[in-house]
């Protein structure tokens, strides 16, 4: 089942890329959450992260006092496909945390499922 989801992620823009220009500002923080939404994968929760739908804010930022990398709150909404156990004859369902997969047990008995005509 594909849901669509409301996240809170923080992304870390490193001091040398800091550009006074809001709208580059804007657009480097949109490729850092796509980077770091690229390698998340899947989560137990929410199933497979398949795409970010919309920015919807960012918050203001927070300057790191070792480095001076800046951190951004942002707000974002995304697409993500979970499966569940009963639907289109799934048997059972187990999340794997250090791949970031899913094992899945399916049978093709039911309508439409099999190769009988």
């Amino acid at each position: 089942m594909y849901l669509k989801v409301k996240l809170n992620w923080n992304v870390v823009i490193p001091a040398e890329n800091i550009d006074l220009n809001g709208l580059m500002l804007q657009k480097e923080i949109m490729v850092l959450l796509l980077d770091d939404f690229a390698t998340k994968k899947a989560t137990k929760d929410l199933g497979y992260l398949v795409a970010v739908t919309t920015l919807d804010k960012i918050g203001e930022g927070k300057v790191r006092e070792h480095s001076g990398d800046v951190l951004f709150p942002v707000e974002f909404t995304c697409l993500s496909l979970k499966v569940f156990r009963g639907e289109c004859i799934m048997i059972g369902v187990k999340y794997m945390e250090a791949q970031k997969e899913f094992q899945v047990v399916v049978g093709l008995e039911g309508d439409y499922l099999n190769l009988s005509s």
